[in-house]
């Protein structure tokens, strides 16, 4: 499926009816550690972003996370691939599951279905529709939730629904960042509760726009970043896209507003993204939608292919003809 017609179908997602397969997955844990590269981490991204209260550490590397045994016994891991064959989901599912933690899976098949059969694994099955992995965000996040808050699903899937104009808004916010980013590298800025969506706006720049952008949140970036580009005549080749919120309180706006007076002094181009319309599930919808919105725009404006996914492929390939780690 093109990407033009993974984003006008993007809301489609919503409709997918999670099940789980092999055993149900435990009800008593404490903390959720979840496994993931790439599009396949996203949704648990949000899902922090949504749910501060919980204590959900995502975990992008091979093998496991170094947290004490207390958080590990009492802890869900979760290994999430939409492949189901990314090799460092894969060594964090066998490395779990070799140690006796609980363990469950989401992909949309590959080795990971395989193992979790064979290890009888909670698994959750996401369609493999023509999605790409960091497009298929909302199968990740309603299958995530199966497995961790059930009873939230219906909040999801009934955005859509309930918000008749966020897709327009959306989709129109998008269009406009990429307009005014032009040629330009973005650097998309938010709180430290928004960091997900602005780590999505800059990972859809990436890979659908073909571009390279960055990304930080305040005040963190005050305290460093910011240096590097006062007094620094590269600035004017970047755009500076501020995530904005109302619910990020007094302070955080004031640092944002300082901070974009600064940095368009220094030759940077000043973006406003607002997000603080909504709330939950209807704010990542929207950011979900604008982003991947944004990203496609940004491949038509610079003129490169936002299917093409060769370099990432090719270099898997190359990683796979060398020496495992995990041997």
């Amino acid at each position: 499926m093109k990407m033009e017609e993974q984003l006008t179908s993007l809301l489609s997602q919503t409709s997918f009816i999670p099940s789980v397969a092999n055993a149900e997955p435990p009800t008593d844990k404490k903390y959720f550690i979840i496994g993931g590269m790439g599009g396949s981490h996203l949704s648990a991204d949000f899902l922090k972003m949504v749910y501060p209260d919980m204590v959900l550490f995502v975990h992008k590397d091979y093998r496991l996370p170094r947290l004490p045994e207390e958080i590990m016994s009492r802890a869900l891991f979760v290994a999430v691939s939409h492949s189901g064959n990314t090799a460092e989901t894969l060594s964090f599912f066998n490395e779990a599951s070799s140690k006796g933690l609980s363990v469950a899976a989401v992909s949309t098949g590959g080795e990971l279905e395989k193992l979790s059969l064979k290890k009888g694994a909670p698994f959750v099955k996401i369609p493999d529709e023509g999605f790409q992995p960091r497009v298929a965000v909302i199968h990740s996040l309603i299958a995530l939730l199966a497995l961790i808050r059930p009873q939230e699903i219906q909040k999801l899937v009934r955005v859509p629904a309930d918000n008749e104009n966020l897709e327009k808004e959306a989709i129109a916010v998008g269009k406009s960042v990429s307009e005014k980013v032009g040629d330009r590298i973005p650097v998309f800025y938010s709180s430290a509760p928004n960091s997900a969506a602005a780590y999505y706006f800059k990972a859809m720049a990436n890979e659908t726009g073909k571009t390279p952008a960055f990304c930080n949140f305040f005040p963190e970036l005050n305290h460093n970043e910011m240096a590097g580009f006062l007094s620094n005549k590269k600035t004017k080749s970047f755009s500076f896209i501020f995530l904005e919120d109302i619910g990020d309180g007094e302070e955080i706006s004031m640092r944002s507003a300082e901070t974009s007076v600064i940095l368009q002094k220094a030759g940077g181009t000043i973006i406003s993204l607002p997000i603080g319309g909504y709330l939950g599930f209807e704010k990542v919808m929207f950011c979900i939608i604008a982003a991947n919105w944004m990203g496609y725009s940004l491949s038509l404006s610079l003129k490169t292919d936002a299917d093409d996914m060769t370099a990432i492929e090719d270099f898997k390939k190359d990683i796979a003809l060398l020496k495992s780690p995990m041997e």
